[in-house]
């Protein structure tokens, strides 16, 4: 697997709103169809899920981790509507650890890949951002 860099988390959060959306929804794409060796091959596995390779993550969290509210994703308030992001990081953890399938880890992270999906096709969305 071919992943996105950290570099280009911080080259898509710079950029734009809209950059940084399609950075992340690249990002959870590829968690989504990585084998377990394809995920073990990359030098930063463990924090795969993590807001570490989120392009919006980077660009709205704010140096102190709390500006998420900012984050389109933070204004939809994902954590409210059934613990989104938080599950399907979790059931990353759980998937590389063997203690649930692949099919799972897919079934509990396929919301956020939905969400971050819902972002980049809402051009008029108040919550996503356009410049």
């Amino acid at each position: 697997m071919n992943w996105i860099t950290k570099i280009e988390v911080e080259s898509a959060a710079i950029d734009s709103g809209r950059a940084a959306i399609e950075c992340s929804v690249a990002h959870w794409r590829q968690l989504l169809t990585a084998t377990k060796r394809e995920v073990r091959a990359h030098e930063r596995w463990r924090v795969l899920a993590l807001g570490t390779y989120c392009a919006l993550c980077e660009r709205y969290r704010g140096a102190d981790g709390g500006e998420c509210e900012k984050c389109p994703v933070g204004k939809i308030k994902p954590c409210e509507k059934g613990l989104i992001w938080p599950n399907a990081s979790l059931a990353f953890d759980r998937w590389m650890d063997g203690k649930i399938s692949r099919r799972q880890f897919r079934k509990k992270a396929q919301p956020m890949l939905d969400l971050l999906e819902s972002l980049e096709e809402a051009k008029d969305c108040p919550h996503t951002p356009q410049n």
